[in-house]
Formats: C-alpha cells, structure tokens, sequence
C-alpha cells in the first residue's frame, strides 16, 4: 500500500503528471502544431500542456486540504 501523508500522496499523484506535462512540452519545442490523440478526440500540444499544468497546480494546491477532509471520515 501507498504511504499516506499530507504531501505523500499528492507526490505519488502529481508526480506522472509532471512527466507528462514534461514529454508534453517536449513534443509542443519540436513542432507547435503536433496533433496528440486522447480517446479518439485529436487535441494540439499546447492544449494538453495547457489542461496538465492546470491538473498539477490544482492537486498540489487543494490536494493536502482535501486529503485531510477523506481522512477525517475514516
């Protein structure tokens, strides 16, 4: 089982969204309109870098918060 701490599992989940966001950004240097395919929808290289740091951000930022509030009903 995952360690669960205040920063424990929101490393364990931010952190492939990092790499992701990074092999993201990646492919958005080497050519700005790269077409990536998510669920059959076609999406360019920014969009997804765009929509992953957004998802990042707001796990780091309200991950803790809402950690102690799922621990709190057990």
């Amino acid at each position: 089982m995952l360690p669960i701490s205040e920063w424990g599992l929101v490393h364990w989940i931010a952190f492939p969204l990092c790499i992701v966001w990074f092999i993201t950004g990646f492919v958005l240097f080497l050519n700005f309109n790269t077409v990536i395919k998510l669920r059959g929808r076609s999406y360019t290289a920014w969009r997804v870098v765009f929509y992953t740091s957004w998802a990042i951000w707001l796990i780091l930022i309200l991950g803790p918060k809402y950690l102690q509030l799922i621990q709190s009903w057990f």
